[in-house]
């Protein structure tokens, strides 16, 4: 760190210790935790210029649907797919808006089509590209017939000013020589498409992932809950009452609890789902983004979500990245597993505060009452033993039928407790004639040798939870 300005006669440069820094920084005004630290948003270049040509187009496509809904128009008006080596009439990404963008939006209209190549693409192939054989393209005639915009994207591209200049020439002539008109053209290179994505963070945080330097701890949407490792495995619906949601002492159904968080999320409420372990708190979070998931409510997308678990110490922390998201203006939706109460209520706090539409949602064991104003909570009860049954024929389909009921009746409608004596399943059958002691020998042991240490340890530690807590009478168990 260099830091002229700490010499009062300015007749050196002063390198202080690395531990002194944060005290001479204060001493000038700077916060060095914050002020100094990279913004993880910040988009490298050459990201985009590593990029093969299906994730270029994901991108762009991922781009539009960002930019739509941060200007609150249906990001549904955004096509894109289909085999990257298929003809495409010129057009890789298509916008079509109900209404014109801001005029400082990156899409320069509601009629916007995107050719994007993952090549250096110089003024010579820009002709070739808008009209291949010397015949102009339908599709970019009847854009022109729209008023619309033509954008070639090219990721691979690094331009200076005058070669941008050189690109956006060569489009235009094209368009002369061919006779057309109320077309405009645009062409990005890497670091304008760069620039582009350090204003929708999830956006950045989905190409972080993407080419390999992901922010420690902090993922896309995706099989956040335990013992998950397919994000398109549907989720199953327990029929039975099992969801206490904000202001109601009776319990409501999955879809009912489902129903109410997107509303939630949409009016901006702070989310705290809380739960026992393993009672499937994190997975009910999952299925508020699944749009196969019906309920009235309309579900938020899971390219607008940013989640992270507390355990796996995440980098930057949930307050830097959060107070970084609410100075871009974002309107993501942060979800934070394992976040204890306190650190609710601080994150609760710098969203409720946030002149964006950011929302929160946090989940924990933590089944207290005292949660900060506007919080909305939602408590799960343990699942139904069908639904147990359910998911370890989905998961384990070495267990037959008698094995599932016993793994049910003893997991208790705990899902984790369940997977995990599954996992010991080594044969078909084997279970049913288990008796309850060889059954917890299984569960507390795993795939681990015995321990009689940590076996002991573990007993007297239960110990505190057999108690009866709630009578605090002479002749209670609390008081012998």
């Amino acid at each position: 760190l260099t830091l002229s300005v700490l010499s009062p006669f300015r007749f050196a440069v002063c390198h202080p210790p690395r531990a002194w820094q944060p005290a001479l920084l204060r001493r000038i005004g700077i916060d060095a935790r914050s002020s100094l630290m990279a913004n993880p948003f910040d988009v490298d270049a050459d990201w985009i210029r590593s990029l093969d040509e299906v994730g270029s187009r994901e991108l762009i496509a991922r781009l539009c649907r960002a930019e739509l809904r941060s200007q609150e128009l249906s990001e549904v008006s955004t096509t894109w797919g289909g085999d990257s080596r298929a003809p495409d009439g010129g057009v890789d990404v298509r916008v079509t808006a109900a209404a014109d963008p801001p005029n400082l939006s990156f899409l320069p209209g509601k009629d916007v089509a995107f050719q994007v190549k993952s090549e250096v693409f110089g003024p010579a192939k820009i002709a070739r590209e808008m009209a291949p054989e010397n015949v102009f393209r339908a599709a970019l005639r009847e854009l022109a017939e729209a008023g619309g915009t033509y954008i070639i994207a090219s990721t691979r591209d690094s331009c200076s000013d005058s070669a941008l200049a050189d690109r956006r020439r060569s489009m235009t002539k094209c368009l002369e020589a061919h006779n057309v008109e109320d077309l405009s053209v645009e062409f990005f290179d890497s670091r304008r498409i760069a620039d582009w994505v350090e204003q929708h963070p999830v956006v950045a945080n989905w190409l972080r992932s993407r080419v390999g330097h992901p922010l420690t701890g902090w993922q896309t949407y995706g099989p956040w809950a335990y013992s998950e490792d397919d994000a398109s495995r549907p989720y199953i619906v327990d029929e039975k009452v099992r969801v206490f949601t904000p202001d109601k002492d009776e319990g409501a159904s999955v879809i009912e609890a489902i129903t109410r968080l997107r509303h939630d999320l949409e009016a901006r409420h702070p989310i705290r789902v809380v739960g026992l372990s393993g009672v499937g708190k994190t997975r009910l979070v999952q299925a508020v983004f699944d749009q196969r998931v019906q309920t009235s409510a309309v579900p938020p997308s899971t390219e607008n979500v940013i989640y992270t678990d507390l355990a796996d110490a995440p980098d930057p922390q949930p307050s830097v990245l959060i107070n970084q998201l609410t100075r871009l203006g974002s309107d993501a939706v942060v979800v934070i597993d394992n976040c204890s109460q306190s650190a609710h209520a601080r994150l609760a706090e710098i969203v409720r505060k946030a002149p964006c539409k950011l929302r929160l949602i946090s989940i924990e064991y933590d089944i207290r009452d005292d949660l900060p104003e506007g919080t909305s909570c939602y408590r799960l009860d343990c699942a139904s033993g069908d639904l147990i049954e359910k998911l370890l024929k989905a998961r384990y389909p070495i267990l037959s039928e008698s094995d599932v009921n016993r793994i049910a009746e003893c997991s208790d409608g705990n899902a984790r407790v369940a997977f995990a004596l599954a996992a010991t399943a080594q044969g078909n059958g084997e279970f049913a004639a288990l008796r309850d002691e060889t059954l917890f020998q299984r569960l507390f042991e795993q795939k681990y040798s015995p321990n009689d240490e940590l076996l002991r340890c573990a007993e007297i530690a239960s110990l505190l939870y057999s108690f009866d807590a709630e009578d605090l009478g002479a002749e209670s168990e609390i008081a012998l």
